[in-house]
C-alpha cells in the first residue's frame, strides 16, 4: 500500500483541479463603421477564447490569451467541449 501512495496522491490532485464551467470562441464587433466586422455578413473579430462559469448565481468569463492558458484550463475542465458563440445575434 505504501507504494501506491503517490499514485494515490496524483489522482487525488487531478480530481481536485477540476472546475465546472466551458471554453468558447467568441467572435465580437468592435463598433467602427468602416470596419470589416461591420459587414453584414462579417462574424466580427476572433475567434477569442474564453472560460466561462457559474459562481454565486453569476456567470464569469475569463479571457484566455494564450495557448498556455487554454491549455491549462482545458485540463482542468471535465468532458471539455469547445462551442462557438457569436456576438450580435
Amino acid at each position: 500500500m505504501p507504494q501506491d501512495l503517490p499514485a494515490l496522491e496524483a489522482a487525488r490532485s487531478s480530481v481536485l483541479r477540476r472546475r465546472p464551467g466551458s471554453i468558447v470562441a467568441a467572435f465580437r464587433r468592435c463598433g467602427k463603421p468602416n470596419c470589416h466586422c461591420a459587414l453584414p455578413d462579417s462574424l466580427g473579430h476572433g475567434p477569442q477564447l474564453q472560460f466561462s462559469y457559474k459562481k454565486d448565481n453569476k456567470t464569469h468569463t475569463v479571457n484566455l490569451a494564450n495557448p498556455a492558458a487554454f491549455q491549462k484550463v482545458e485540463q482542468e475542465i471535465p468532458n471539455t467541449e469547445t462551442s462557438s458563440n457569436s456576438a450580435g445575434n
